[in-house]
């Protein structure tokens, strides 16, 4: 059977990443309750176990992004382009990015999303006009923004 805990070990990594974390967002989005075939979610970075563990997917060419940092890749500032426009163009309802990512962030907020839950460095957004806007916060914490503070993952 599944044992989060092994996980938690396995998943472990000097460069941050944390399987707590990805377990922890799935499950502020899991707690919403299922999710109508055409919503999605959009992860950066190398978060495909998110997919996994919440069921939703991405529309987006590239489903894992971790090759938009290799300045050697000559096509690379294309590639991201052409995903952040096809992002905007069909937005999903839910982004997960990084706290670290300031920009990311702002642009993300200049589009509408609003933070829904954070947990370590991971920070979920929602675009208002999604189906169940606001449902995820308002499951983790009545001032409507979830923290996940309060909100465990399995412990190791």
């Amino acid at each position: 059977g599944y044992d989060p805990g092994a996980m938690a070990r396995v998943f472990r990594h000097a460069d941050r990443y944390s399987w707590d974390g990805v377990v922890a967002i799935a499950a502020a989005l899991r707690a919403r309750g299922p999710s109508p075939e055409h919503e999605r979610l959009h992860a950066r970075g190398f978060e495909l176990p998110v997919y996994v563990l919440t069921g939703l997917r991405t529309d987006a060419r590239f489903v894992n992004e971790a090759h938009f940092s290799q300045a050697r890749i000559p096509e690379v500032d294309a590639w991201r382009r052409a995903q952040e426009a096809e992002l905007a163009r069909d937005p999903p309802a839910f982004f997960l990015t990084f706290s670290d990512r300031p920009d990311d962030l702002a642009r993300l907020s200049s589009r509408g999303y609003e933070e829904v839950a954070r947990y370590n460095m991971y920070v979920l957004l929602e675009r208002p006009g999604s189906r169940v806007h606001g449902a995820v916060a308002a499951r983790h914490e009545p001032r409507g923004r979830a923290t996940l503070a309060r909100c465990r993952a399995p412990s190791p």
